[in-house]
């Protein structure tokens, strides 16, 4: 235990002293940190998110089938 301490002291102490190391640090782990909560809540909203209609097991993509594009660009959903 006090070797962490002594370590922790010594980490303090050089962070303390190159001020620019210690704020680009601090930025990187906030946008880090800030963008995998967004990026979680994106995911979470739309794939994890059960769908709001009372059958969803029973929706249909109904549509034509175009060789050249994808095969639902014309389709309609129908519930």
């Amino acid at each position: 235990m006090q070797n962490v301490l002594l370590n922790l002291k010594l980490a303090l102490r050089r962070l303390r002293n190159m001020p620019g190391f210690t704020a680009t640090t601090v930025l990187m782990l906030a946008f880090g940190i800030g963008s995998t909560t967004v990026i979680f809540s994106i995911v979470k909203g739309v794939l994890l998110r059960p769908l709001p209609f009372p059958e969803p097991g029973r929706l249909v993509i109904v549509g034509d089938h175009l060789p050249s594009c994808c095969p639902v660009a014309n389709a309609k959903i129908y519930l």
